[in-house]
């Protein structure tokens, strides 16, 4: 009777077979000797924060839309201010509505206070639902895996 003797150690780039015992490559799909096909995990590379920050797997738009956000809003709110301002000097009676002289421009500037930041406010939440949208799709990714 031959018995099938099982080598006491392997090298770095061999295993054994779980079914059978044989000495197979590591990187072997299946055994050669019985067939016992072996699922491999995948190799992943090591990310860096700089690979994920180039392979747009970190998003920084979280902190870069709450800068934007309040220069935005600043830059709309002196602009506003500055148009109301103008429009209030600006008395020439080109301007000028039917109701206790308020111009255009002030109308404007409130128009553009009001409405302009709010406008602003929205554009910016939708950068950040998409930032958002983008983090759990990824989080689905690596849970995968």
């Amino acid at each position: 009777m031959t018995e099938n003797k099982v080598p006491s150690t392997i090298g770095p780039n061999e295993m054994f077979c779980s079914s059978c015992g044989s000495v197979i490559p590591k990187e072997s799909a299946f055994c050669t000797v019985c067939g016992t096909k072996f699922d491999r995990p995948r190799k992943r590379k090591e990310n860096t924060a700089v690979s994920d920050f180039f392979g747009f797997k970190k998003m920084i738009s979280h902190t870069f839309i709450k800068v934007i956000y309040i220069i935005g809003m600043a830059v709309t709110t002196i602009l506003s201010l500055v148009i109301i301002i103008l429009g209030s000097i600006n008395n020439s009676g080109n301007y000028y509505f039917g109701f206790g002289g308020i111009t255009v421009f002030v109308v404007i500037g409130l128009c553009m206070l009001i409405f302009g930041n709010l406008f602003w406010r929205i554009i910016c939440e939708v950068m950040v639902l998409f930032s958002n949208i983008h983090d759990m799709i990824s989080k689905m990714e690596k849970s995968k895996n």
